[in-house]
């Protein structure tokens, strides 16, 4: 069964602000453009290609958002100022920058090139930190008007809090957004900039969900919640690209002025490694169950 949270906030709830997303034009980044334009913000988005970005910003005007593009590879700094620039040049602000450029496959650590990490490492963490600084000037004129105002979304994961075999690559990368995320949160605090992570579990429809090409299996026949579960997501079901994106609209809403230099985990509980809990819980019960009532004899 295929879930898609509706949203519980107001459709002006981010009025007139300006949320800039690199990696904007599919997958997550999309689905956040997409929930924040619904909820009264102006988008801008980035990405490498002009003809994914000129797609997506069409798709988002169709839909009566006010939307932007421009390219950027987020690798080169000077690029994402002068992309930033543009963005602030053409809204007039910066109030939310979400970094949720990344690349990722699956490869021993073994057979890793040098290439292959630092071009991970240069998307994900430089990446992250080159738009946050490009972004630093216009985010600090948000943060003046109102304490907390402006914030920074970075897109992480879970693969770092353990070993996760074929992905060393993108785990550091994803560890070190974790500590920059943590650093910005308590260095520019007294900006008024807030800095929040947020962790998706196995995303339905993205690059790095359970259909994806990193670690999609081939298929996309759905499953339903008893062998979700089994596999170890207690929610029963795959996360959507929803899940993600009003959590970020809440991260950047007046409810949470208070949330910084921390991490939001979404992912449905899967990252206990409860795989066949269910079984295991039955199998409990059952050997319970027989010993009261050999206990009653």
């Amino acid at each position: 069964m295929t879930h898609h949270p509706s949203s519980p906030f107001r459709k002006d709830i981010l009025k007139d602000r300006v949320v800039l997303i690199s990696g904007g034009a599919t997958g997550i980044g999309f689905g956040c453009a997409l929930c924040f334009g619904e909820h009264g913000a102006k988008v801008a988005i980035m990405s490498r290609r002009k003809a994914k970005i000129d797609e997506a910003v069409s798709k988002l005007r169709r839909r009566g958002i006010d939307a932007f593009g421009t390219t950027v590879d987020v690798r080169d700094y000077k690029r994402c100022v002068d992309s930033v620039n543009r963005v602030a040049n053409h809204f007039g602000r910066v109030d939310f920058l979400i970094n949720n450029a990344a690349g990722n496959f699956m490869v021993s650590s073994e057979n890793l090139s040098p290439n292959g990490l630092s071009t991970v490492l240069g998307i994900d963490l430089q990446g992250s930190f080159h738009m946050s600084r490009a972004c630093l000037s216009h985010l600090k004129k948000t943060g003046a008007q109102s304490n907390g105002d402006a914030v920074i979304v970075n897109i992480t994961a879970t693969l770092q809090d353990m070993a996760t075999p074929f992905q060393f690559h993108a785990a550091s990368a994803k560890a070190g957004i974790d500590v920059l995320t943590n650093t910005i949160g308590t260095e520019w605090a007294e900006y008024g900039i807030r800095c929040v992570g947020l962790a998706p579990g196995g995303i339905s429809g993205t690059v790095g969900g359970p259909d994806g090409r990193v670690f999609g299996r081939g298929t996309t026949r759905e499953l339903g919640p008893v062998r979700i579960r089994r596999g170890g997501i207690p929610a029963g079901r795959w996360g959507q690209v929803s899940d993600v994106a009003l959590a970020a609209v809440f991260m950047c809403s007046p409810a949470a002025p208070w949330i910084t230099a921390t991490r939001l985990v979404i992912d449905g509980g899967s990252v206990h490694r409860v795989q066949n809990f269910v079984e295991f819980k039955r199998a409990i019960q059952k050997k319970s169950d027989a010993e009261k009532a050999r206990s009653k004899l």
